[in-house]
């Protein structure tokens, strides 16, 4: 009786997931910010870095992906470092990023959000992506995106930083 059971949750599990994603290309975008220093833990710090290139077109003509397909473009993966030191971001709380397009920041799309970041958290910070469809804002060949900072010290220096963001499209 047992064996019967254990098949079918077994059963209902792999039949319960999803269709496996397709990854037809990867979209790298890096940003650069300098994050102030002396800044207060106590306020919410955001960057604003507008007109990104995707490079999208020619992406999609390398991987033989133009025409009417529809897109599912996904944040994958993002990495925020320090561009020319060592410095480390133990003073760092929570980094949010989001998209938006048009000149209302307002507007935005969550896609990566890191709520605890560890307070031994080094030179390399890593944000989590959302699973969420964000080829309304995305699939174009410039995108805005929005930084949020929320710290839990004051920065100790000025930090000219850089984050290593990259999409999927599906």
């Amino acid at each position: 009786m047992w064996k019967l059971l254990l098949a079918a949750v077994l059963t209902t599990t792999l039949w319960g997931c999803g269709k496996d994603r397709v990854v037809l290309f990867h979209i790298p975008i890096e940003l650069n910010f300098t994050i102030d220093a002396g800044l207060n833990p106590f306020q919410v710090h955001y960057y604003i870095i507008r007109s990104v290139q995707t490079n999208l077109e020619s992406l999609k003509q390398q991987f033989n992906s133009e025409g009417d397909m529809d897109l599912v473009i996904r944040p994958e993966s993002a990495v925020l470092s320090a561009a020319f030191s060592d410095a480390t971001f133990e003073f760092i709380d929570e980094i949010g990023i989001s998209v938006f397009q048009g000149e209302d920041h307002e507007q935005d799309r969550d896609a990566f959000l890191t709520d605890q970041v560890p307070p031994n958290a080094g030179k390399n910070v890593f944000i989590s992506p959302f699973d969420t469809d964000l080829s309304d804002v995305i699939n174009r060949e410039s995108v805005n995106f929005k930084i949020r900072l929320r710290l839990r010290a004051s920065t100790p220096a000025f930090i000219d930083s850089r984050i290593r963001v990259n999409f999927t499209a599906e």
